[in-house]
């Protein structure tokens, strides 16, 4: 029983370890969202930067595409400094839903700082989408 212990401490310990890196390793290309949507219309009316608003969660694997795949590229990245980025699950949170016509997810709405809807994200390439947030930006004069 003596061996044994420090072992199975070692072996938690290990298991521990892996878990906070891969978890910090898939969050490393995610966009700097706000969780709360209070918070995230607060911010974007004193920065005046026009919103993001992403309807999606961890267990719906087209959501993690989009994260994994579009959102993570640099380009993406950059160009969402520009914007607040918000991220609202809708099986835990109800923040937001008034912007939500739609039954599936993912969902992205663009906004302007006042919270109009300008429009939403069809193309979901790097390209359609760093094309869609350009438009955006332009449309609110940034």
């Amino acid at each position: 029983m003596g061996k044994k212990l420090p072992t199975i401490f070692l072996l938690l310990v290990a298991a521990l370890a892996y878990q906070i890196i891969a978890k910090k390793a898939a969050s490393a290309g995610a966009l700097d969202y706000y969780t709360s949507w209070d918070d995230a219309a607060k911010e974007a009316k004193s920065s005046g930067k026009p919103i993001m608003l992403v309807f999606g969660g961890s267990w719906c694997p087209a959501c993690k595409f989009l994260e994994d795949n579009v959102f993570s590229d640099e380009r993406i990245q950059k160009l969402s400094e520009s914007f607040v980025c918000v991220h609202i699950d809708p099986r835990e949170s109800r923040d937001a839903m008034q912007y939500k016509k739609t039954r599936y997810v993912p969902e992205v709405v663009f906004l302007t700082s006042t919270g109009r809807v300008l429009t939403r994200l069809k193309d979901r390439t790097v390209p359609g989408v760093a094309k869609l947030m350009r438009k955006v930006l332009a449309k609110c004069g940034k």
